[in-house]
């Protein structure tokens, strides 16, 4: 089995206004958690693929941060049509920013959840290249896949975090993607490769398309420029990895089932292996 995000944690004071928004409105069903708790709920997509993530959601006392620059900035969320997605929203008096192309990126548009804390819608493909969506009332956001395709943290030295994320856990560096002019480049880590029968270049922006209709859960590493310093939201509890063999033989002995460790940036990263 392959190296992958199982898990991505939250802290909030209020699950059932998480469960109400997840399940109810994005078309996630409750999942299985890492860990039995009466006070956490784990939520995911129907029919997701081994390396997608659920969402689990543990209780808090009061209300959590989710102050702007802090190094957990966002998940996303691939599917075929935006705009369809902004409509069958907006049908849940949801609001949402405009649906726009973001240079060679990817077509996308953000939103917030009831605990503030930040979405991102993105296409499967670009604006150029898109065929309209039939609506299906009965689906989630009227239509299908959709899978949470990202989780996204913001890193100032890019080398430490791929020795963590690539070299010691196994994820593989599946895109980089640079965006100049704004001050940051985006590093995607997967599973597996993105494609089985042919190499390209990690730059190269026409697999972008494919990469957005990638099966499973990717780190999304934004290595920004500036030095201005990140926060670790108090909402964002962290990361459940799960390792393959050949890595998790690798790790130092704290660091094995059932325990954590710390990324670059500090936060918790829970270490996961079936040795079957």
């Amino acid at each position: 089995m392959m190296s992958r995000v199982q898990t991505i944690h939250y802290a909030i004071p209020d699950l059932q206004k998480a469960k109400d928004f997840y399940c109810a409105i994005l078309g996630m069903v409750e999942q299985k958690p890492d860990q039995e708790n009466i006070n956490s709920v784990c939520m995911g997509y129907a029919g997701r693929s081994f390396g997608e993530s659920v969402l689990q959601f543990s209780k808090c006392v009061s209300e959590s941060d989710t102050e702007t620059r802090s190094v957990y900035w966002k998940i996303g969320l691939t599917m075929p049509d935006v705009d369809l997605a902004i409509k069958a929203l907006s049908s849940h008096d949801v609001t949402t920013g405009s649906a726009s192309q973001f240079k060679d990126i990817g077509f996308l548009a953000h939103l917030k959840d009831r605990c503030g804390l930040t979405i991102e819608m993105l296409q499967h493909s670009f604006q150029n290249n898109f065929q309209p969506s039939t609506p299906k009332h009965d689906l989630a956001l009227w239509q299908q896949p959709i899978r949470i395709g990202q989780v996204t943290l913001r890193v100032h030295d890019i080398e430490a975090n791929l020795k963590f994320y690539r070299d010691l856990l196994g994820l593989k560096l599946l895109s980089i993607q640079a965006v100049t002019e704004y001050g940051f480049t985006l590093y995607f880590l997967g599973p597996a490769n993105l494609y089985d029968d042919k190499q390209y270049e990690l730059e190269d922006s026409a697999i972008r398309e494919d990469l957005w209709r990638y099966p499973h859960t990717t780190i999304e590493l934004q290595h920004v420029k500036d030095k201005l310093t990140f926060q670790n939201s108090d909402a964002f509890r962290g990361l459940t990895i799960y390792v393959d063999d050949e890595h998790y033989v690798k790790l130092p002995e704290n660091a094995m089932q059932g325990t954590h460790m710390k990324d670059p940036q500090g936060i918790p990263v829970y270490i996961r292996h079936d040795s079957k």
